[in-house]
């Protein structure tokens, strides 16, 4: 309790606002890890596996690797503490509507400064904070204290866990960057499999730009992009030149070639084609589907373009015959 108070009353010095107690993450009580299921949205990090109640309370835990906190928490408090909200009244007008104390543009500015922030470190703030019709800033105010209360604690909780998965993390986050844009908007409404499927079409579309080519695409596209059969016109190949063995270079054509129409078969055509309540998705399992079409892009990416030859003009099926007349 003491460094739970201790906790709290730091963020609140730091931050100046009257909501830091509120937005103190809670520890995790004895009847909470023996019993009692709190749910808990989706987030973008797997809860470790082995089971127990107490992975309901896994999205407490930040992933920090590659975060400058400190710069992070300085950006946070200075909205928190700039935005603080004053009452609008004065001048013989009374109203309930508040102004940020550092006036409506620098709060502005602010605000774009934290958001990309909220967005990569807590990506359901939008949902689990709700905004106020009295004050422009509250949603962000809230959302930027919640997450300085779980940057405070985030090392007591991990000690929290230790005991129970010390396992490597999947973190969406790290995954391929097109993948997660695509897939993180659903995910943070808890629409998993909408977040796999949206996945799936961004590196349908990445691979269609690759090859422009948009006649054919998913698993079609991918066999024929990485067919043994030699580059033709209006079907470029993909190869990967810089496997300098031979045979392993072909290992990995047919292996991405395998691989990719697999994704497409086996995870993008269960998410589209059947109804939602036949195939939600849990965290670890939509998790592990974007984890396969991330690996799947940085294959594509890896891999060069080979295009066939351009045709001579006497090779051309629309060449003059001697005689002026055409083929």
């Amino acid at each position: 309790m003491r460094r739970e108070k201790t906790a709290r009353d730091s963020l609140a010095r730091a931050t100046g606002t009257r909501t830091a107690e509120a937005a103190f993450v809670a520890p995790i009580s004895r009847e909470a890890v023996s019993g009692h299921h709190v749910p808990s949205r989706a987030t973008s990090y797997a809860e470790p596996a082995g089971g127990g109640d107490w992975r309901s309370y896994a999205r407490r835990v930040l992933n920090l690797r590659g975060v400058d906190v400190e710069r992070v928490k300085m950006e946070l408090e200075t909205f928190v503490s700039e935005t603080t909200p004053h009452n609008a009244s004065g001048g013989g007008f009374i109203t309930a509507r508040s102004n940020p104390a550092c006036g409506r543009p620098r709060a502005l500015e602010l605000s774009e400064r934290v958001r990309p922030i909220l967005d990569r470190l807590y990506p359901q703030w939008q949902n689990e904070n709700l905004g106020s019709k009295t004050f422009e800033f509250q949603a962000e105010r809230d959302a930027c204290s919640r997450l300085l209360s779980r940057t405070a604690s985030n090392e007591e909780i991990v000690a929290l866990f230790s005991g129970h998965d010390d396992a490597p993390r999947l973190s969406a986050s790290q995954m391929h960057e097109l993948v997660w844009r695509a897939a993180s908007a659903q995910w943070a409404t808890d629409h998993r499999h909408e977040a796999v499927l949206a996945a799936s079409k961004a590196v349908n579309s990445r691979l269609q730009e690759k090859l422009d080519r948009r006649d054919i695409s998913e698993a079609r596209l991918v066999r024929e992009a990485f067919s043994d059969k030699p580059p033709e016109p209006g079907r470029p190949r993909l190869r990967y030149m810089h496997v300098e063995d031979e045979q392993t270079r072909d290992s990995m054509r047919q292996g991405v070639m395998a691989f990719g129409a697999g994704c497409f078969q086996a995870i993008r055509n269960p998410v589209g084609h059947l109804p939602n309540e036949d195939h939600e998705l849990d965290a670890q399992p939509a998790l592990e589907r974007l984890a396969a079409f991330s690996l799947l892009l940085r294959w594509i990416d890896e891999a060069s373009l080979e295009e066939a030859e351009p045709l001579l003009p006497s090779e051309s099926p629309w060449a003059e015959t001697p005689s002026g007349a055409m083929n």
